[in-house]
């Protein structure tokens, strides 16, 4: 009974009931304790807020996992510094719910790559790069670029990479403007592999690139697209470009 009343008076969002919830979490049921915690996510309270910030920091790990969730649900800008409290909990499990929480705000990119270079647990660095790679702005882009470059893995990082691709290309193009050889030729993988329009696009744009590591790594992949686009690029490459590698990358290729 106890459970269905703080479920209702969630439904019902009134600040009235904030007071009974908040008591609530001293239930002896642990169900109730967490119906009261979700209940008092949905209010617009001070006193409700006061209730989940207190308990984000619970010794009780169900009750603190609870209000981080709930945190991240009710989205309230105050409420983000116990996120990052709670990234600093011993407890994989709490660090991991901290991070899906915290995606629900802006500019979470830093902490999300933070954990997934950093984090001592498999299940919080993957949930990390799970969350960046749901998102396709730039900065969640550059994260889990910065991941490659760091030493994260490598084919989960291009996979990701791939979702969304085609609004991560001005991003893409951009790092490829000054990409060593070893990122050149991951971003050019990634667009590659990709095979929509946009991208094909893209390969083009990035083999007139002023960088020459850039231009070897989308000779190579031209090489093995081969269609009659490719093909005449490479041609074009034989004679006019001012880079050797590049030259014999299309040579070997068309010949």
């Amino acid at each position: 009974v106890r459970y269905y009343a703080c479920q209702s008076l969630g439904r019902l969002q009134a600040t009235e009931a904030v007071p009974a919830l908040v008591a609530r979490l001293d239930d002896s049921a642990e169900q109730v304790k967490l119906a009261a915690i979700e209940a008092l996510a949905g209010i617009a309270d001070p006193a409700a807020r006061a209730a989940l910030s207190d308990a984000s920091r619970s010794s009780n790990r169900e009750l603190q996992r609870a209000a981080i969730v709930g945190i991240g649900a009710r989205k309230d800008a105050s409420l983000r510094g116990e996120l990052l409290s709670a990234l600093r909990s011993a407890d994989p499990g709490v660090r991991v719910v901290a991070l899906a929480s915290l995606a629900s705000f802006p500019n979470a990119e830093p902490e999300l790559e933070r954990a997934l270079l950093e984090d001592a647990d498999p299940g919080a660095r993957s949930t990390a790069l799970e969350l960046l790679a749901n998102s396709s702005n730039s900065e969640a882009t550059r994260a889990l670029v910065r991941g490659l470059q760091g030493g994260g893995p490598r084919q989960e990082l291009l996979t990701a990479l791939l979702r969304e691709v085609d609004t991560r290309i001005a991003t893409l193009l951009g790092l490829l403007g000054d990409a060593d050889d070893a990122l050149a030729r991951s971003l050019v993988t990634v667009l590659a592999r990709a095979e929509t329009r946009a991208t094909r696009a893209a390969l083009d744009v990035a083999f007139e690139s002023g960088n020459v590591a850039t231009r070897r790594a989308t000779a190579r992949a031209f090489a093995q697209i081969m269609d009659p686009a490719a093909k005449s690029s490479l041609a074009r490459a034989v004679s006019l470009d001012a880079d050797l590698e590049v030259r014999r990358i299309a040579s070997a290729a068309i010949a």
